[in-house]
């Protein structure tokens, strides 16, 4: 019957012994979870997108084909642009089809004057039409030839930009200014690009786009005055005050120019980065959580696992110190034990890690799924976690070593009383 009842209480040991590393290892594993995305996201907002992002202000407007048809609404642009310069507190400002980091990517076809179209090739390439002040606007670095100016209008020649990465892959190993190019694009906007050939009149940096995930892609950038219509363009105001303070006059400015209009999208470009990190911040928010969750739950299954070590082994601690162990000896056999079940466990949660790395090296940015400096920080964390509850047992231990002495000189019959 004793035999029974001790080989019963080895299995729940072994149970509870297993339970507390297969906590251990799950905080092992979320922990490392959470540091990779930690670190995904940190890589992410220390992207430099190419251009000033600060004291950058975005509002877009929708203009109905109704009331404003082909010409009419590019004209409405250019008026609404110099009435937004003239508000108090504005450095400039410059129109975009498509505003940048906003998830959103136009595309067109790209001819070089002489290139047939290919269908086994990709010859399109990103592009915007913006207004003449972009490139000051958004301190785009025009590298070569010219950026666009007032007197690229409708009646003027058919002029573009284009940025480093497509002179680079489209003009490898020659200038690329003066080059005839053709482009088409067909929308639910309609036709808004010219059909007629563009004339390459400048080089700029390389700026990102739709997102901070992705290098710097090939752009073309062309004027929206020498469109045939632009119905929707967001405006993107360099501002020198705080950009929020001009919201009011810049909806003043619009009700003036036309009551019935909305004025939409209005916000920061830092609010549109911080928006196109929502996913990456959500990630970093839900790993912290679960990490910590586990983290906590199994420092206290490690507790209370070596709390029930150290009370079913106290007469074995008792005649331990009785043949002449010291409570220092005695912590260290528990802190052993303790110590090999942590180790044991982080490993089985590192392994793990790097089994499921493929899960999440989609949603990894700048690191790898097996990051060395994330592992060895969560090698670090989940130790500490699991010693703080080793802290709490070794106490107990210490405690039951000093009352199992006076049960060693004779003081108590039993350890259990001596306790």
């Amino acid at each position: 019957m004793r035999t029974e009842l001790a080989d019963s209480v080895k299995r729940r040991h072994a149970v509870g012994r297993s339970v507390v590393g297969l906590q251990i290892a799950l905080a092992t594993l979320l922990v490392i979870a959470a540091g990779l995305f930690i670190r995904s996201l940190a890589g992410l907002t220390s992207v430099n997108p190419g251009f000033r992002t600060d004291h950058l202000l975005l509002a877009q407007i929708v203009l109905p084909q109704n009331r404003y048809p082909a010409g009419a609404n590019v004209a409405f642009h250019q008026r609404m642009e110099q009435a937004i310069a003239a508000i108090p507190g504005v450095g400039s400002v410059a129109g975009a089809e498509a505003p940048y980091l906003s998830g959103e990517q136009l595309e067109t076809t790209f001819l070089p004057q002489g290139e047939a179209r290919d269908a086994s090739r990709d010859q399109t390439t990103p592009y915007k039409a913006v207004g003449v002040d972009f490139f000051d606007t958004l301190g785009i670095p025009v590298l070569a030839g010219r950026p666009f100016n007032e007197h690229d209008t409708g009646a003027s020649r058919k002029v573009a930009v284009i940025n480093q990465r497509l002179a680079a892959t489209r003009f490898p190993h020659e200038n690329p200014i003066g080059r005839r190019v053709s482009i088409g694009v067909y929308s639910g906007y309609g036709d808004i690009l010219s059909t007629g050939p563009l004339e390459i009149v400048g080089v700029c940096g390389d700026t990102l786009y739709d997102n901070l995930h992705e290098p710097p892609s090939p752009q073309l950038f062309i004027p929206y005055a020498q469109q045939t219509q632009v119905r929707r363009l967001t405006y993107m105001i360099r501002t020198q005050v705080a950009p929020e303070t001009i919201v009011p006059a810049l909806r003043k400015v619009l009700h003036v120019i036309d009551p019935a209009l909305p004025l939409v999208a209005v916000r920061t470009q830092q609010a549109q980065i911080d928006e196109n990190l929502a996913d990456e911040r959500l990630l970093v928010s839900l790993g912290s959580i679960f990490g910590v969750l586990a983290l906590v739950l199994a420092s206290v299954g490690i507790y209370g696992v070596m709390a029930l070590s150290v009370a079913q082994r106290t007469r074995e601690i008792g005649i331990r110190m009785a043949l002449g162990a010291i409570p220092r000896q005695i912590l260290a056999m528990v802190l052993r034990e303790a110590s090999a079940l942590s180790v044991t466990a982080i490993a089985i949660g590192v392994g793990a890690s790097i089994l499921s790395a493929r899960f999440v090296k989609s949603v990894l940015f700048g690191i790898g799924s097996s990051d060395l400096i994330t592992l060895s920080s969560a090698d670090t964390c989940t130790p500490r976690g699991a010693r703080a509850a080793d802290g709490r047992a070794s106490t107990r231990v210490t405690t039951r070593g000093e009352h199992l002495r006076r049960w060693a000189s004779g003081a108590c019959r039993s350890p259990e009383r001596a306790l």
